[in-house]
Formats: C-alpha cells, structure tokens, sequence
C-alpha cells in the first residue's frame, strides 16, 4: 500500500494510530510488526509538515466511536494507541 499524505490526500476523520515513526523505514516495519504479532492491518501515512510517519489501524467518522476504538486497542495491549482528528 501508498504512503498517504495527511496535508492532502488523507480524508476527514479520526484515525486511530498504534505506531509513529521518524521515517518510511520505521513505518514499514512496524506495520509489517502489527501484521506478524498481532495480525492487525494497517496503513501508513505521513504528516508533511511535522515529518512524522503514522501506523494506522482504524479510520472513524464518529468521535466518540474512535474514542472508544482506541480504548479498546489499549486493552488489547496497543498502550501508545492515539486518536488523529483530520479535519
């Protein structure tokens, strides 16, 4: 899969990321990590502007169901999970 762009391509709504890299490197190898140890599917996208890479596990139109989301992958051991807000 690409690498998204959040400044342009990434559409609106709240991401749940599990994994944020300093480059594509990292990335790929934590989403193949997330793949491995946890059979999770992810994708990768990148924020321009703050030269950061993010794991993603979940796309969300609801706030609070993303909210909700990330709890839920803490539980399950994904403790560094966040929610992006892309508006």
């Amino acid at each position: 899969p690409g690498v998204e762009g959040l400044d342009d391509n990434m559409l609106p709504g709240y991401y749940v990321v599990v994994s944020t890299c300093q480059d594509l490197v990292c990335a790929r190898g934590e989403q193949q990590r997330f793949l491995n140890d946890h059979n999770l599917d992810t994708e990768v996208a990148i924020n321009n502007r703050k030269e950061f890479y993010y794991v993603i596990t979940h796309k969300i139109d609801d706030f609070n169901q993303s909210i909700s989301t990330m709890k839920d992958m803490r539980k399950k051991g994904h403790s560094e999970a966040w929610v992006l807000v892309n508006k």
